[in-house]
């Protein structure tokens, strides 16, 4: 009511309710602001997730950072340039608008070094304006999660802010929705589903005609297992009772090790089913191993020994046609209490011939939670097995690079006749148990981009704002750019022929 009041009087006044999950203000706001202060408890991880989520949602989107080194009203907190930059640019790779808060002292004081910081900062954005107005993001990937994963009230966003991780540390093009924004806004080449995303009917409308159009899908756990009765919410990262081992308090002594045929293969005989027979698997419950590990030959980045899987996982029974792209090996046993003496020495012990991976023609299922664990352990080697099946999967994606750097972003965003690549190479060191910090602009050399063409002929590609010419190549399926040597962050328009 208060929103209809102030709408009735004023319908240009702008509104943007908080506190409620964005999906259900929708009526309630004029468009969307994402309030985040970096440096503060939100940290780095959640713009990435929410840059590339709210675009979806109808409405334009304002990213609102601060001024502040601490939380809102931090008067005498003054982030560094190149921490405010990176929020101001990560926004405008991302097609948001901008927003820089403040607190005025009760007397009106007026700070100097608080001025002279917002308008160098907001005077770096509108020297790119032209390129950014009207904007919009280019993606190929979109990953679904559950609603109640984005409303963040009684599921955590550990998967789906792990995954978003990985996609832009492989400089992937990606959308992020809930499985209550559907049907998608577009046709995206591959569909993620990480950990936890069970299939409800309506999602299973979208994806049976993205299968039949030949569109790929990563999966991982529970992820393409039919929805819960009322779409409960089941983390793929939560204590699971384990089979029983005898007690044993004598580290010589050998302890037994789990019974297979103890675990129950299914908990609930309706629902834990893949929806799909492209899946190419059969659901088989839970692994009986905690923690086990994963041997591949078929992942040549991967080194060659076996691969710690923090979580537990499922067990799945491969079907015609798909094939095991990575093993679980056992472990000689399952983690037990730090009062038995053996509780952290895990080594593995022997292959299971069960798949800790398996891919066909149009899916890549990850039989653990590996989204999750990237988030919970940062081990690269879970990103090398996703970036393998995006390999398989999306074998000409957007945007390929070299000698990018990890912590380097590359977003891409279009307007009429031509793209621009938005760059960024700052990234947040940890200074204390909870602050992340961005002091310095790093300065990157020798780094090369190149963007598909997608039936477009390239006329010129220069460096924004300054309109310096960028050297290219070109050949029938990407267009190739030498970065020149930038510090902080680069904007490169390519513009075509009409």
């Amino acid at each position: 009511a208060m929103c209809k009041a102030a709408l009735e009087h004023n319908p240009h006044i702008l509104l943007c309710t908080n506190g409620i999950p964005y999906e259900e203000k929708a009526d309630y706001s004029t468009h969307y602001e994402f309030e985040c202060l970096q440096t503060a408890a939100w940290g780095y991880h959640q713009l990435p997730v929410f840059s590339h989520y709210l675009r979806n949602l109808g409405k334009t989107v304002t990213n609102m950072t601060g001024r502040f080194h601490g939380g809102w009203g931090d008067f005498g907190g003054l982030r560094p340039k190149a921490s405010l930059e990176y929020d101001v640019f990560y926004a405008l790779g991302n097609g948001m608008n901008l927003t820089i808060g403040d607190h005025f002292h009760p007397r009106g004081d007026m700070y100097p070094a608080v001025m002279d910081l917002v308008a160098g900062t907001m005077n770096k954005a509108a020297e790119v304006e032209d390129w950014t107005k009207g904007a919009e993001s280019e993606t190929e990937i979109a990953v679904i999660v559950p609603k109640c994963v984005m409303d963040g009230i009684t599921a955590n966003r550990v998967a789906v802010t792990g995954a978003a991780r990985m996609l832009i540390e492989l400089k992937q093009q990606f959308d992020i929705y809930s499985d209550a924004m559907l049907p998608l806004r577009k046709d995206y080449k591959v569909i993620i589903l990480p950990d936890e995303t069970r299939i409800t009917a309506e999602l299973e409308v979208v994806l049976r005609k993205h299968l039949d159009r030949g569109g790929k899908i990563i999966s991982s756990m529970y992820s393409g297992l039919k929805a819960l009765p009322g779409n409960q919410y089941q983390p793929a990262v939560t204590p699971i009772p384990a089979p029983n081992f005898t007690g044993n308090q004598n580290a010589c002594a050998q302890p037994e090790l789990a019974d297979v045929t103890a675990v129950p293969v299914l908990t609930n005989p309706e629902c834990d089913r893949f929806v799909f027979q492209e899946w190419g698997v059969e659901y088989n419950g839970i692994s009986p191993w905690d923690p086990t590990f994963i041997i591949t030959d078929r992942i040549a980045s991967l080194p060659e020994l076996p691969i710690t899987a923090i979580n537990r996982g499922t067990r799945v029974k491969l079907q015609p046609g798909t094939e095991m792209a990575a093993e679980y090996v056992a472990p000689y046993f399952n983690r037990v209490p730090r009062s038995k003496r053996y509780f952290q020495y895990l080594p593995p012990k022997d292959p299971t011939g069960e798949a800790a991976m398996t891919i066909n023609d149009q899916v890549a299922h990850i039989t653990f939670p590996i989204f999750s664990s990237y988030m919970e352990s940062g081990r690269v080697d879970y990103r090398k097995m996703v970036e393998y099946a995006l390999d398989q999967l999306l074998k000409e994606p957007l945007v390929r690079t070299e000698r990018a750097p990890s912590w380097s972003k590359v977003f891409v965003t279009a307007q009429p006749d031509r793209r621009m690549l938005h760059i960024l190479a700052n990234y947040p060191e940890k200074r204390t148990m909870t602050t992340e910090m961005i002091e310095d602009a790093i300065e990157i050399h020798n780094m090369t981009v190149a963007l598909r063409n997608d039936g477009r002929e390239v006329e010129a590609a220069y460096l924004v704002p300054e309109k310096t010419p960028v050297s290219f190549v070109k050949n029938d399926t990407y267009t190739t750019i030498k970065v020149p040597p930038f510090e902080g962050h680069a904007m490169i328009a390519i513009e075509y022929k009409k």
